[in-house]
C-alpha cells in the first residue's frame, strides 16, 4: 500500500504531464474539458491510482490515463484523448518539454451537432399560443363519465384539466392564474374558465391520476418515427411541507418531504413516455417494467439504458423479450449466472469482452438527466400542493406541459405535425 506522501507526488506528476500536453504546440484541439485534473479529483488516493498507472511490460515509460474530450478547431470532429506516454527518468524533476511526452488520440469521427438556433427561437416566440392550442387538443380526447339524475352538471373535466395544467405551466398560484384562463375562455379556447378553488379540487381528485399519466403517453405518440431508443432513471420533487419535526429541544433540523417521479424517456428529443410517481423512498428497480411495457405500446424499442439501480435478470430479459437490447452495466460482484434468464448472460459477457463498446451505448443513459433538469427548470423542483394526492397530480401536471412544449420544439425542429 502506497504511502500518503507517494501518493501527492504522483498527483503533482500527474499536473505537470498534463500542463505540458495543454500548453504544446497541439494548437488545433480547442474547448479541451480539463476538469478532470482538478485538485478535487486529485486530493484522493483512489483518483491518482486510476490516473496514474505504470505501463505494462517495461519501466522505460508511464502510462496515464487521461479521459479527455474537445473538438478539433479545423475540422469540427471530437476527439478522445486516450494516453498520455512520458519517460519515467523525468518524473517529477525538472521543467517538462513538449518532446517529453506523446499524446495518442482517437478520433471517433463524430460531426459536432450545433444547435438549431432559428427553429429554437421561432419555437420559443410561440410557444405560449401554441401551448394552449395543443394542450386543448390533448383533453378533448378524455372521456367524461356518465352522471344520472338531475341537478346542475358539473365543469368538464377536459376544462378542469386544461385549468390545472395551465395553472402549473405559468407557475402561478390559483388565483393569479385566473386571469390566463379568462384569456383562454375569451380566444375560444376553454368553454368555460373555472373558479380557482376549483383548480385546487381538481388535483385533490385520485381519479384524474391514471387521466393525466394517459395524456402523457398520448403526448409522445407524434414522435413515434423519432425515437428508438430510451433511458429510464428516477429523480425527486420536493414538497413544500416537511417531515416530522422533533423540536429544538432534540436538535433536530427538520426536513422537507419529497416525492419521486419514475421515467422513460427518448434519448434523441427528451420526451418523457412514460411516468409512475412513487414516494421519495421507493425503490426504483420494481418500476422499470412498467415504464418499459407502456413505452412498446407506442414505441418501437431498440435500446434501453438505465444505471445499476435497475440490474436484475427479470429486467434484462424483459427488454430482450422485446427484441431490444438493454444496456444496464453490472455491478463488481455480479457474476454469470443468468438462472434460466439467457439475456443476462448474453450481455454479461458482453460488458466484460466489450466494455468500451457498451460504455458508448449506456452513456444514451445521461439524457434522462437532461429531461430532468429541463423539468426542474422550466417548471421548478418544488411543488406547491400540500395533499399527498395534489402533489403527484401536480408533478404530472409539469411532465404533460413539458412534454407539450418539447413537442412545439420538434414541430420546428423535425417539422412534424401533432395529431392525437
Amino acid at each position: 500500500m502506497q504511502t500518503e506522501s507517494a501518493l501527492k507526488r504522483k498527483s503533482r506528476v500527474l499536473k505537470r504531464v498534463l500542463r505540458a500536453f495543454f500548453q504544446s504546440r497541439l494548437t488545433t484541439f480547442t474547448n479541451v474539458d480539463k476538469r478532470f485534473i482538478s485538485s478535487k479529483s486529485l486530493s484522493s488516493g483512489e483518483a491518482s491510482e486510476w490516473l496514474y498507472t505504470r505501463w505494462p511490460g517495461g519501466h522505460d515509460t508511464m502510462h496515464i490515463e487521461a479521459p479527455t474530450e474537445g473538438i478539433n478547431e479545423r475540422t469540427n470532429k471530437s476527439f478522445h484523448v486516450e494516453t498520455v506516454m512520458c519517460p519515467t527518468p523525468y518524473l517529477g524533476v525538472g521543467e517538462w518539454g513538449e518532446s517529453q511526452f506523446e499524446v495518442k488520440t482517437n478520433f471517433d469521427g463524430f460531426e459536432r451537432q450545433k444547435p438549431n438556433w432559428t427553429a429554437y427561437n421561432a419555437a420559443q416566440r410561440q410557444e405560449i399560443d401554441l401551448f394552449d392550442a395543443l394542450l386543448k387538443e390533448l383533453v378533448e380526447t378524455i372521456e367524461e363519465p356518465h352522471r344520472e339524475g338531475q341537478g346542475r352538471k358539473r365543469l368538464p373535466r377536459s376544462v378542469l384539466i386544461f385549468s390545472a395544467v395551465m395553472k402549473v405551466y405559468s407557475q402561478l398560484s390559483s388565483r393569479r392564474a385566473q386571469s390566463l384562463l379568462d384569456r383562454a375562455e375569451g380566444e375560444g379556447k376553454l368553454g368555460h374558465a373555472p373558479h380557482y378553488n376549483a383548480i385546487s379540487k381538481t388535483l385533490l381528485d385520485e381519479s384524474i391520476t391514471p387521466i393525466l399519466q394517459n395524456l402523457i403517453r398520448l403526448s409522445a405518440r407524434p414522435l413515434t418515427d423519432i425515437e428508438t431508443d430510451f433511458a429510464v432513471d428516477s429523480s425527486g420533487f420536493r414538497c413544500s411541507n416537511f417531515g416530522a419535526y422533533l423540536g429544538m429541544k432534540h436538535g433536530v433540523k427538520r426536513e422537507h418531504n419529497w416525492i419521486k417521479a419514475h421515467i422513460c424517456t427518448g434519448v434523441k428529443s427528451n420526451i418523457v413516455t412514460d411516468v409512475k410517481v412513487t414516494d421519495g423512498k421507493a425503490n426504483d428497480c420494481p418500476h422499470f417494467a412498467g415504464l418499459v411495457k407502456n413505452t412498446s405500446e407506442n414505441f418501437d424499442i431498440s435500446e434501453v439504458s438505465a444505471d445499476k439501480g435497475y440490474l436484475s435478470r427479470a429486467n434484462l430479459q424483459l427488454v430482450g423479450d422485446m427484441g431490444a437490447t438493454p444496456y444496464i452495466p453490472f455491478k463488481s460482484h455480479t457474476t454469470e449466472k443468468g438462472h434460466g434468464k439467457r439475456m443476462w448472460r448474453t450481455m454479461y459477457h458482453y460488458f466484460q469482452l466489450h466494455r468500451e463498446e457498451f460504455m458508448e451505448h449506456y452513456h444514451k443513459r445521461s439524457n434522462v438527466e437532461s429531461t430532468f433538469g429541463a423539468i426542474k427548470m422550466k417548471f421548478g423542483e418544488t411543488l406547491k400542493s400540500k395533499d399527498p394526492t395534489a402533489q403527484t397530480n401536480e408533478l404530472l401536471c409539469k411532465i404533460l406541459a413539458y412534454n407539450i412544449t418539447v413537442i412545439i420544439h420538434e414541430m420546428f425542429e423535425s417539422g412534424i405535425t401533432p395529431d392525437f
